[in-house]
């Protein structure tokens, strides 16, 4: 961050300051897009209940908070506006289920569950194999 020392504290330029909020009202921007492209319908009450505890519809179908509670699991709102840089130059890798599962197959095999293909642009397309990646040793020829 840039800016300016005082009083040993880091103060942000102006700046740094306006590009913050910038990022964060997108961040907001697209949850609310989120929710209207919903596929979800839910009465309005039950939306508003889930907006005021920081979830969007989806996430209360797919979490059943109704029967599971809402403490259990954190927020769209907390995950997307307070926390979006929690893991840093890590986070898509974090976030990219395909990519982080392909690194832990690397470093421990048969860690990860197998997978059968990818959603992408509304369509499945299945993994070459249908299964996890298999590491392949010179004895296999």
């Amino acid at each position: 961050m840039t800016g300016t020392r005082a009083s040993g504290v880091m103060k942000a330029s102006p700046a740094a300051r306006l590009r913050c909020r910038a990022d964060k009202a997108w961040r907001l921007f697209s949850l609310v897009r989120q929710e209207w492209r919903s596929p979800v319908r839910l009465p309005l009450s039950i939306r508003w209940r889930c907006w005021r505890r920081g979830f969007l519809s989806l996430s209360h179908v797919m979490y059943n908070t109704a029967e599971n509670g809402w403490d259990l699991y954190l927020g769209d709102a907390a995950r997307y506006l307070r926390t979006p840089s929690i893991n840093g130059r890590w986070g898509m890798l974090v976030h990219d289920k395909l990519l982080f599962s392909l690194l832990l197959e690397s470093v421990q095999p048969g860690i990860t569950p197998e997978w059968l293909g990818v959603f992408a642009r509304g369509a499945f397309h299945p993994s070459p194999a249908g299964a996890r990646p298999q590491r392949r040793s010179c004895s296999n020829r």
